[in-house]
C-alpha cells in the first residue's frame, strides 16, 4: 500500500532545450518537488536541478500579458503603453 505522501506525488517525463528529464510534482499543490535524469541519458544536464527553485521565481512572468493598446486594437504608441493581464485556460 502506498503512503499518502507517495499518492500525492506525480512523476512526469518532459523535455526542454537542455534535455529530457523527469519532474516530480505534488498533485494537490502542483509544486515542483524534484527533478532527475532519465535512464537513456548517461550525462543529464545539471541545469534541470534548478527547476524547483526557479519555476515560481519572482522574476518569471506569472501569467499571460498583452499591451493595453493591442487589447483595444490601437497600437499607435505601443512602446509607451502599460501591460494588462488576459484570461487563459489551464488544465
Amino acid at each position: 500500500m502506498q503512503s499518502s505522501t507517495s499518492q500525492r506525488r506525480k512523476t512526469t517525463q518532459t523535455a526542454s532545450h537542455w534535455g529530457v528529464y523527469t519532474v516530480e510534482t505534488d498533485q494537490h499543490t502542483h509544486e515542483v518537488l524534484s527533478t532527475g535524469g532519465v535512464p537513456f541519458d548517461p550525462h543529464p544536464s545539471p541545469i534541470q536541478a534548478s527547476l524547483p527553485e526557479v519555476v515560481h521565481d519572482s522574476l518569471r512572468i506569472d501569467q499571460p500579458y498583452v499591451r493595453e493598446g493591442q487589447r483595444n486594437q490601437a497600437c499607435s504608441q505601443s512602446c509607451l503603453e502599460s501591460f494588462g493581464t488576459i484570461q487563459h485556460n489551464t488544465r
